[in-house]
Parts: structure tokens; sequence; C-alpha cells
């Protein structure tokens, strides 16, 4: 099988199978003046432009692997582009993929094709060397790389603030990246081939994007060992100037390379273009400074490049702090690195208010849990801690979904109950964690009232509301900290907005009391024409203002509580 190919011997086969509505039926190559529209080339796969069959909607590209007999292992090839897929589907800063295909594709005589089939990724049976092409091939956005070839043939940047090494761009890049990262490193995998290569930018030039995880590795307790890399980006210990295993801090050390090229206008450590110095993998090797960039963001990746793993920062999200430091101050720094206290808040406040409502105002709610109750609200708080933990929870979430089932089947079908099983079986956040809990406390708190008398409660129903409340808004913010959306934390987060807003919430539900009760029928006809007499009794009933001034006083109390505890780590800095 030939292996020298030119790029009309491919364009001839990849014509042939285009005219068969392969590789994929919906999805054509794009031609231009009689030829395919190449974006990209590399060592072992092309890039081309696509397009719909029917509407000609353009914005995807089509990138083949295979000619050369160049073609990635199927499975290896299989895991990469599922990983890929799943992450594009919730990060904005990962090239998304839409589909694979692979083809067994003969050729005969001058460049023609015989035969072809399509392969079973998951077949077990290996398939000798033959006189075929073994293709892959990638359905995916279309996207711009941000380093390209000048025409003398030296590597240079398309981006126009990248090209000038502008470090507010560079720090942009620098947190889309690393938010691409940060949720392949959740899913324990390690890209292992994070380059200059490899980065994308949206025609738009809002989003930097991460692509080929093609050298990808999945795995069960953060640790690889296998050599993949690219010369220069690969850390010391994949390379193999180091002994034993690598984990995430590889990839920790090829994002700070590139990050070091960029601030060194594409120049290696210790090189003086874009090619790397055999030194760099000199044991004990230190890069000096960059040549642009601040002091503090050189210090960051010079950290993020050290040769031993362990002097380097040990997570991506660590990275990523240092970051929020330079994009958004030292304050929203500090609030990422502890947004552990509102959950550690949050959580208790949701449970004993779930008890405390319970007591108040159904205190006959619950009946006798079966064994099979017990186990299945205990899976869900099993499920809450691994995931506090970063612990995989796929079985645990399908025996809640099949124990949900069967409860659900011996009690009676309802869509509520299908709908609070795939709820808790789905969710892969703490809130089913939470909702276990506060199931089993408030049957605790049942167990309670059977043994002994307990009389009503429903003046202290407030507290339950108070508590539950509190409870959402500390949930909440706590989501918001963990999400490194610009849109979110320039909303919620650089000023502190959002406990003010949530102060004046609280604010408003006093004054709403206050005002009913000094202005006497007349505003409490309103209220009772908008929302009826029944609703607004039992709202004036929870002590609206009793909520409100402890709400707001909370309020204050916390943001207070961050401030004394920010300037003591800033003068202990």
């Amino acid at each position: 099988m030939l292996t020298a190919w030119t790029n009309e011997d491919i364009e001839s086969i990849l014509g042939q199978l285009n005219n068969q509505n392969l590789p994929f039926r919906k999805y054509a190559f794009t031609s231009e003046n009689g030829k395919f529209v190449l974006l990209g080339k590399g060592a072992s796969a092309n890039v081309y432009r696509a397009e719909t069959r029917t509407k000609q909607k353009s914005g995807y590209a089509i990138k083949v692997i295979g000619f050369g007999d160049k073609h990635v292992q199927p499975e290896s090839f299989r895991t990469s582009v599922e990983a890929q897929k799943e992450l594009g589907q919730f990060q904005n800063n990962v090239v998304k993929i839409y589909d694979s295909v692979e083809l067994r594709v003969w050729i005969e005589g001058n460049n023609t094709v015989t035969e072809f089939e399509e392969i079973d990724p998951y077949e077990e049976e290996e398939i000798a060397p033959g006189n075929f092409l073994h293709l892959q091939f990638i359905l995916m956005e279309e996207i711009t790389p941000i380093l390209i070839d000048n025409r003398f043939g030296k590597p240079s940047l398309r981006s126009h603030k990248l090209a000038a090494f502008d470090e507010k761009e560079i720090l942009k890049l620098a947190y889309d990246i690393g938010t691409a990262l940060s949720g392949a490193h959740a899913m324990q995998l390690i890209h292992r081939d994070v380059k200059l290569e490899n980065i994308f930018y949206t025609a738009d030039g809002k989003h930097y994007k991460l692509g080929d995880f093609g050298i990808a590795r999945t795995t069960d307790d953060g640790l690889a060992s296998t050599v993949a890399f690219t010369k220069g980006y690969g850390a010391p210990e994949v390379v193999g100037t180091l002994e034993g295993k690598y984990d995430f801090t590889a990839d920790i050390y090829s994002f700070g390379m590139l990050l070091y090229v960029l601030l060194n206008e594409l120049r290696f450590p210790g090189s003086k273009n874009y090619h790397p110095n055999i030194m760099q993998y000199a044991r004990g090797f230190e890069a000096q400074y960059p040549t642009t960039g601040s002091d503090e963001l050189c210090d960051i990746v010079l950290k993020m490049i050290s040769y031993d793993p362990d002097d380097r920062y040990q997570t991506i999200d660590e990275v990523l702090n240092e970051f929020d430091g330079l994009k958004y101050g030292r304050r929203l720094k500090y609030l990422r690195e502890h947004k552990a206290a509102s959950l550690v808040v949050g959580a208790p406040l949701a449970v004993l208010g779930a008890a405390l409502f319970e007591l108040a105002y159904m205190p006959g709610f619950i009946s006798d849990f079966s064994i099979w109750m017990y186990l299945f609200w205990g899976l869900c708080v099993w499920k809450g801690i691994t995931k506090l933990k970063n612990k995989e929870m796929t079985w645990i979430s399908l025996a809640l979904f099949c124990l949900g089932i069967y409860l659900m089947i011996s009690t009676g079908f309802t869509w509520w109950k299908l709908l609070g099983v795939v709820m808790l079986s789905c969710v892969t956040d703490i809130s089913s964690g939470i909702i276990g809990s506060g199931m089993l406390l408030m049957k605790i708190t049942f167990g309670i009232m059977k043994i002994r008398s307990v009389g009503t409660l429903q003046e202290y129903g407030w507290i339950s509301v108070l508590l539950i409340s509190l409870s959402f808004f500390l949930l909440f913010y706590h989501y918001l900290l963990r999400e490194r959306d610009e849109t979110i934390t320039k909303m919620y987060l650089e000023k502190n907005l959002y406990w003010f807003v949530v102060a004046a919430i609280y604010a408003s539900l006093s004054l709403a009391e206050m005002l009913i009760r000094i202005t006497g029928n007349t505003v409490f006809a309103v209220y009772e024409e908008l929302f009826g007499h029944e609703v607004v009794y039992n709202l004036l009933d929870m002590k609206p203002l009793y909520i409100g001034v402890v709400g707001a006083v909370f309020c204050l109390i916390w943001i207070g509580r961050e401030m004394i505890l920010i300037f003591i780590e800033k003068q202990i800095a």
C-alpha cells in the first residue's frame, strides 16, 4: 500500500467517498474551485472544511487520519474521541466533536476506490493488515488555530493580540485553556499534548479552545506511565528523565511551557527560536524569566514548569486561583480557595431547616420507612460524600436508579416518583446527599415525636424558613464559586454584589410586613387582592419581619467575615 500520499491522491480518494455520502451521511467536504478546502495539515492528519449536504450550512470540519498507515488504534481512537465529545458538550473551551467514523477502503489502479466498509470500533477480532486503507474521520466544529507557519516557514501567531504578546490576552488564553484542563482532570483524563499547535479560537474571538485529545489517557488513580508527549512541551518525568509514573502535574508543566513560550516571544527556555534546547531536560534545570509579562504572571508560569513535579502546582484549580488573583484581585482568589466554607455552613442549615420544618408544619408527613427506603436514602448520602471527594460514583448512581425503580413499582407508580428517582440518580453535585440527609433527619425527628409527645412548634416555623432560605443562598454561592464563567464572575462575584442582593431580599421581607402593620387594612387589602386572603395570612404567620432582619444580619456578618479573613491573609502574605 502506497505510503507517500500527495494532496491530489488524498483528495481523489476522499472525493470518491464523498460521492457515496461517506464518511458522514449528512455532511460533505466543502469544495471550492474543484478542490477541497484544506484547513490544516499535520504529520498524521489533514483537516478539511465541511458543510451539511442539504442546506450547505457551514461551520464544520472533518479531520482525516490514516493516510500513510498513521491511523490510531481503534480503542484509543474511540476513547479520545468520546472524551473530547463529552467535554465539548459542557465546556465552551474544548473543541466540539459531533461524530466519528472508521472505514476500511480498498483501492486499485489509479487511486480507484473499489470497496469500503465501516469498522465497528467494538469488534473484538483484530484484523490483520491488508491491501486496504484504515481511515478514521472526526466531524467537529470549524475552528481557527492560533499558530501558523508564515511565508518563511517559521511559526507565528495568527491572533493580532497574541501576536503582540499582550499580557491581558495571554491571561485570557490561560484562563480558557486552564478551565478546559480542569474539566478534563475532573474526568480523570490527562491530555498529554497541551501545546500551541492544539490551541484554537472561535470566529468571534471570544473563546480560546483546547483540541486534539488524540493521546489523552483516562486513569483510575490519576497516574499514567506510558510515554506520550511533544518534545519541549512534555514534562521531564514523561520524557523519561525522572523515574516512575506521572500524574496531572504533567499537564500543568505542558500548560506552563505553552504560556512561557508565549511570554518569551515563541522561544523555549534557553533557546533562540521555537525549538527546545536539550538542556531543558537536564536534571535540576531552571528556566530564566521570559522576555515579556509581569513578575506576578512570570512567577506563576515558572512554578508551573518546575523540573520536579512536587515543586509545581498540584492541581489545575490552584493555577486558576492564581489567575483569578491577577484578573480580579486577591479577594476572588481567596473566595475560590475557600469556597468550601459556604458548603460547610449551607449543608447543615439545609438539613436542620428540613427537620424543623417538619416539626413546625408537617408533623405527620413521614410514615415508617422500609429497609429498602433507608438503603435508598443512605445511597443518596454516600453519593454526595463521594462527589465531595471527587471519586467515581457511576455504580452508586446505577444502584440508586435500580433501587428507586423497585420502590416506585412496589409503592405505586407516579410520574413525580419517576422524576425524583431520575433526578437523584443523575444529579452529579451534592444535592442528592443533602436531600438524603434531610430525609433521614426528618425520619429521626418523626421517630422522636412518636416516642414522646411534642407540642406544636409552629411559632418557631419562621426559623425553619430562615434556615432553608439561607442554605439555598449559601449552596448557590458555592455553585457560583465553582463556576469560572466570566459572565457569572463579573455579575455575582467580582464586586461582592451577590451578598448585598441577598441582604436586600431579606430587608424587603422586613419592609413588607412593617408596611402591612403600619398602614393597616389599606395595604393588606392590596396584598389580599394580589395573592389571596389565605396566602397573605400564611405568609404573615411565618413572620417575614424576623426572617428578614436575621437574614440580613447574617449576610452582613458573612461579608464582614470574608473581608476580615482576606485582610489577615494579605498581611501574612
